[in-house]
Order: C-alpha cells, then sequence, then structure tokens
C-alpha cells in the first residue's frame, strides 16, 4: 500500500490547484460600477431616457445606497442586443 500521508498530499494539492483555478476565473467577470453620468455618456442618451430604459427592464441597474449604479457588463450586453431600427417610408394609399 502506498504511503496515506502521500495520498493526503496529493488530494491537498489537487484541491489548491482547483482553488487557484477558481480564483483565476473569478478575477476574469467583469464587476465595475458605471454611475449614471457614465452611463448616459456611453449611450449618448439624456437622464430621462436612461431612467426610461432602467425602468422598462431594457438596461438593468442596481440600487446601492442611494446612488443607481450599472455594471458595465449589463451595459455592453444592452447594446449588443439592441435592435436596429430601418426607417421605411408608409405608403398612404
Amino acid at each position: 500500500m502506498s504511503n496515506p500521508f502521500e495520498e493526503i498530499n496529493l488530494r491537498l494539492t489537487s484541491i489548491e490547484n482547483r482553488l487557484i483555478d477558481l480564483n483565476l476565473k473569478k478575477e476574469d467577470i467583469d464587476l465595475k460600477y458605471l454611475s449614471r453620468e457614465e452611463v448616459c455618456t456611453i449611450l449618448k442618451v439624456s437622464m430621462p431616457t436612461l431612467n426610461t430604459y432602467t425602468k422598462k427592464g431594457i438596461i438593468k441597474g442596481s440600487k446601492i445606497g442611494t446612488r443607481m449604479l450599472y455594471l458595465e457588463s449589463d451595459i455592453k450586453a444592452a447594446i449588443q442586443d439592441a435592435t436596429t431600427l430601418k426607417y421605411k417610408r408608409l405608403r398612404t394609399e
């Protein structure tokens, strides 16, 4: 039989490597919060428009204390999910 201490050491090393991998993945997640002003600047919209987008659920915001903050990843996702409208002439018959 193998030495039980070596087996325990191998298992602990394996657990340690998994924890390191999880920690690296956690750092990859973008958790930068943006203020309303920064979001308005990025989207080139006014404060009332941003408020409307937030109420309709187009952009997800988080109220932290008395401030409304937005995750940068949520803003990027909202930009990618936005549908573009093409203006067409309406036919009046």
